[in-house]
C-alpha cells in the first residue's frame, strides 16, 4: 500500500504526467493494483475482517487514483470492494457527506496535476 501511495505522490509531481500516464499506469499502478486485488479477495478490509490502520492508507491511495482515473479500479472488483466497505462506515460516509470534505482541495494545490474536485 505504501509502494502504491508513494507512486501516487511521484506521479502527482511529475511535470511530465501528461505524456507518461498510461506508462505509469501500466508499469506501475496495474501490478500493485493487480497483487493487491488478489490478496484482497473475500476479505471485507484488506488485513481481514477488522478494520485497520492500513485501511486508512488504502482507502486514501485508491480514491487518490480514482481522481487521476476514473477507471482505474474496474479491473479489480476486490479493491473496489474494499473501496466501498470503507465508504460505508456510516462515520466516513458522514463525514464525506459534508461541506467540509467536499470543499477541501484533494491534494497540494501547487503540484502540477490537478485533481478534479471531490
Amino acid at each position: 500500500v505504501g509502494d502504491l501511495y508513494m507512486d501516487v505522490v511521484k506521479f502527482v509531481w511529475n511535470p511530465n504526467w501528461e505524456a507518461e500516464q498510461a506508462k505509469i499506469f501500466e508499469e506501475k499502478y496495474n501490478p500493485r493494483l493487480k497483487n493487491l486485488n488478489a490478496y484482497a479477495a473475500g476479505k471485507k478490509h484488506i488485513l481481514g475482517d477488522n478494520l485497520n490502520l492500513v485501511d486508512f492508507a488504502l482507502f486514501q491511495t485508491l480514491y487518490l487514483l480514482q481522481k487521476i482515473d476514473s477507471k482505474a479500479l474496474d479491473a479489480y472488483p476486490n479493491l473496489q470492494t474494499l473501496y466501498n466497505n470503507f465508504s460505508e462506515i456510516p462515520q466516513i460516509k458522514a463525514y464525506r457527506a459534508t461541506d467540509k470534505f467536499k470543499n477541501r482541495s484533494v491534494y497540494v494545490p501547487t503540484a502540477p496535476f490537478k485533481f478534479p474536485s471531490a
